[in-house]
């Protein structure tokens, strides 16, 4: 599963001026790290847990599309098979896997 969402210009910001911050004071330090813990995980977790929830993942679906061979995947293997004009034992196992978890064939 590949996914990133970046963080927002105000979470950017917060996160910038968290690690400005060189006044040598273990307790500030704590008491930095703990409102940042706090604010962005522990009530985001309460609220999934206890609150609203959001938009549920179809798990089934994102596993589907990870297994699908695409474009670019297709073309890397068949670089990598056909540059060296054979296929080996090491190659059919490959592409047995391949074929058994995606459905491709070559």
């Amino acid at each position: 599963f590949v996914s990133h969402t970046g963080v927002s210009s105000e979470r950017a910001l917060e996160l910038q001026a968290f690690m400005n911050d060189n006044r040598a004071s273990v307790g500030g330090f704590f008491a930095r790290m703990a409102k940042s813990a706090v604010s962005e995980n522990l009530f985001g977790v309460l609220g999934d847990s206890f609150g609203k929830k959001g938009p549920r993942r179809d798990i089934a679906a994102e596993v589907s599309s990870a297994r699908a061979v695409d474009e670019n995947e297709q073309t890397w293997l068949e670089g990598r098979i056909d540059g060296n004009g054979t296929v080996d034992e090491y190659d059919e196992a490959l592409l047995a896997f391949i074929e058994e978890e995606s459905g491709y064939s070559r």
